[in-house]
């Protein structure tokens, strides 16, 4: 194991055990758990785990590697939901604070429409995602390119469809 791997494990273990002391709603506290959970035991297997063809582990061949490198995508564009959320709210908190007066802290707002939208172009980012590695190979910089692209995601599919002709133009 690396220094890399050690400093996943030990993020991911310590959101764990950050969760797991929050109060907050039962249901969702197990949920980011058992995510958390999965994420450090993937993270483990994927260290230590089987290689093929000699030295090379198993998740650096194709098509593992490219499945990698999607799911950092997706997850990328989950951050930045998650991120326009927060923005969102402390805009209404600043909004709030302006009005002057006692206030209660507004919660995130979860829309499952606006969370599932990106999902449903993820295949066209992606593939502008592959036209920019320069190889499939795991590394540190194809994949925070990967996180990066799903973040960018709009910025991604702006260009893309810039570039395509529109119907009755050649």
């Amino acid at each position: 194991m690396n220094w890399t791997s050690y400093a996943i494990s030990g993020a991911l273990l310590c959101l764990l055990v950050w969760i797991l002391q929050r109060r907050q709603n039962f249901r969702f506290k197990i949920a980011l758990a058992l995510l958390l959970t999965v994420a450090l035991a993937a993270d483990f297997y994927l260290q230590i785990g089987p290689t093929m063809r000699g030295e090379t582990h198993w998740y650096e061949s194709s098509p593992y590697v490219e499945w990698l490198f999607f799911t950092l995508m997706v997850g990328g564009m989950i951050a930045r939901y998650m991120t326009n959320a927060i923005e969102v709210r402390r805009e209404k908190i600043s909004a709030l604070q302006k009005q002057g007066g006692a206030y209660s802290t507004p919660s995130l707002a979860f829309d499952i429409w606006e969370f599932s939208y990106p999902l449903f172009v993820s295949v066209v980012t992606f593939g502008g995602l592959l036209s920019q590695l320069k190889d499939h190979t795991l590394s540190l910089a194809n994949a925070v390119l990967s996180f990066q692209t799903g973040f960018f995601w709009q910025t991604i599919l702006a260009g893309r469809q810039q570039t395509k002709p529109h119907q009755g133009e050649e």
